[in-house]
């Protein structure tokens, strides 16, 4: 659900409170729906997240890094062009509408309008009004038009609670109370008239309507005085809340960050996570089909020894075979029945070479479709792991080692881009031993190939993908127990974690070879053990994961 303009009045008051006098450092684009203007203000940058996405519009503070932005569209070069570098005068909102303004000493805005579809951003002239940039091109608003200058409509924010039951009891007396609720607050999003509701427990007396308006409208009132009162919370329905019986939060910043990490995680973290994933399963459907054509064709090379007895027995009865016929019904060696299909332009000795060559060619197919099925099946293998990566992973930067570890991306000349910084693998502590947990099939080369030590533990799924877990030896030898922490890890973090049982194979890092030209994060390994586990049940006592 999108930011209302409730919750939107609210984390406003707090954004207003620190982004006074500040500067616009920067303006960028993370995503197709997301932007960011990074505020420099006395001693701090604040990074200030306006998100057109039509399920989940909204603007707040971010408390942590964002994703690279991406390259930046007309749009944002014209808004760096107008107001990068300049301060920041107002920020206001119309009323409670979906709509906040943004106005710099340049004189010019910047709008963010999410009470339509779609959401839009809007770069107007302060005086004139005129809007002179938009974001996306096609929507609700034209280049050139004029953008309303004031909110005309009567907000609630201007209402006493004695004045706004006055104007409730205005209504026609045959309605149903909550009929009746619904219109006096048309403007209201049905969360709000819900809550409103909730609150005055469906009975229409002055005194619980008067109580209800002071916890709804009330803390937002004190705001526009300078006093910030508010009980910041995630409320019953999930959506945020202001006004919660007991806060939850420090601020309604913390708040929107954490309502929103659930859905998104990151700002389009989720859409690119959804796209990388899609692309992944289409390059494993495609692999499969490979592999299933090979496996029909090594089903049909294997009657090169049928092919061969049907020459043989051309050749035998060719003395009594005439030109022209188009099926020969005989038997073979054994006296079972045989029926070869004959090409009557051809004599039974160009017949039986025929089918000698048919065989010949089956038989060279054979030498080589075994090796190609193995191959197809090692693509679809690797499709697996990386596919597990991408839904297992937690950040845009994982996800981007994912993308640049697709063989489709390998090896190819593109452009020159920012190198996406390695977040590196999970890491873990038993017994004093550090365990490290691969995130995507880069690190899991890299943590067996590079940086395990020939004495370390190496843990792996044996069937399925999954991370490679590494236990860290420093010379020591690790108790079993935290050769099963290990073993319990590896389950956890692979395709198998919700099978009560899972079988995992464990060696020496010294036992690890990377095979000629096997795709990333393949390796093979010899004198292993096996350890059975159960990645359902509890985490294994004294497992630590570290920071």
């Amino acid at each position: 659900m999108s930011l209302d303009g409730f919750n939107a009045c609210a984390l406003l008051a707090e954004i207003r409170d620190v982004c006074a006098d500040s500067r616009l450092q920067k303006f960028a684009q993370l995503t197709e729906d997301d932007f960011v203007l990074h505020l420099r203000s006395p001693g701090r940058t604040l990074q200030l997240l306006l998100c057109l996405h039509p399920e989940r519009s909204r603007l707040h503070l971010l408390e942590s890094g964002h994703p690279p932005a991406i390259v930046p569209n007309s749009f944002v070069m014209l808004g760096r062009k107008h107001i990068g570098g300049t301060r920041v005068e107002e920020i206001k909102q119309f009323g409670l509408d979906r709509c906040v303004e943004i106005v710099f000493s340049s004189g010019h805005s910047l709008v963010f309008d999410w009470a339509g579809r779609p959401s839009s951003l809007l770069l107007i002239k302060s005086q004139e009004r005129t809007v002179i940039g938009l974001y996306p091109s096609r929507g609700r608003f034209k280049m050139r038009s004029e953008y309303p200058a004031e909110f005309t409509g009567t907000s609630v924010l201007s209402l006493s609670p004695a004045a706004a039951w006055e104007s409730f009891v205005e209504q026609p007396p045959d309605l149903a109370f909550r009929e009746a609720l619904s219109r006096f607050a048309d403007d209201w999003t049905p969360l709000w008239q819900r809550r409103f509701w909730k609150m005055m427990e469906g009975q229409p007396s002055p005194e619980r309507f008067c109580s209800a308006w002071d916890k709804i409208v009330g803390p937002l009132q004190s705001a526009l005085l300078g006093s910030l009162s508010f009980q910041p919370a995630l409320a019953e329905d999930g959506e945020l809340t202001y006004c919660a019986d007991e806060p939850g939060y420090p601020s309604m910043q913390a708040v929107a960050n954490a309502r929103w990490e659930s859905s998104s995680k990151a700002p389009g973290l989720s859409d690119f996570q959804d796209e990388l994933v899609r692309k992944l399963k289409k390059h494993r459907e495609k692999a499969q089909r490979k592999l299933q054509k090979r496996e029909n064709d090594r089903k049909g090379a294997r009657s090169a020894p049928l092919d061969q007895m049907k020459g043989d027995l051309l050749l035998a009865y060719a003395a009594g075979l005439e030109r022209g016929r188009e099926r020969f019904e005989t038997t073979d060696w054994e006296g079972k029945p045989v029926s070869i299909t004959l090409d009557p332009r051809l004599g039974p000795t160009a017949n039986a070479e025929r089918y000698y060559n048919k065989a010949k060619k089956k038989r060279r197919a054979l030498q080589v479709l075994d090796e190609q099925i193995a191959l197809a099946a090692a693509e679809i293998e690797q499709w697996d792991e990386l596919i597990y990566a991408a839904e297992s992973s937690e950040n845009r930067i994982d996800l981007e080692q994912v993308r640049k570890s697709m063989p489709s991306t390998q090896g190819k000349q593109a452009r020159r881009v920012p190198q996406v910084p390695s977040s590196g693998p999970r890491r873990f502590e038993h017994t004093g031993f550090q365990i490290l947990v691969g995130r995507n099939p880069a690190q899991n080369e890299k943590l067996s190939i590079k940086t395990a030590a020939k004495d370390d533990h190496w843990f792996h799924v044996r069937q399925g993908a999954g991370s490679h877990v590494l236990i860290r030896c420093a010379g020591a030898e690790p108790p079993p127990a935290t050769r099963q922490a290990a073993a319990w890890l590896a389950a956890f973090y692979s395709q198998s974690s919700s099978s009560a049982a899972v079988e995992i194979i464990s060696t020496r890092a010294r036992f690890l070879k990377k095979p000629k030209g096997g795709p990333l994060g393949k390796v093979l390994y010899r004198q292993e053990t096996e350890i059975v586990v159960d990645p359902t049940g509890p985490r294994p006592e004294g497992l630590a994961e570290q920071n």
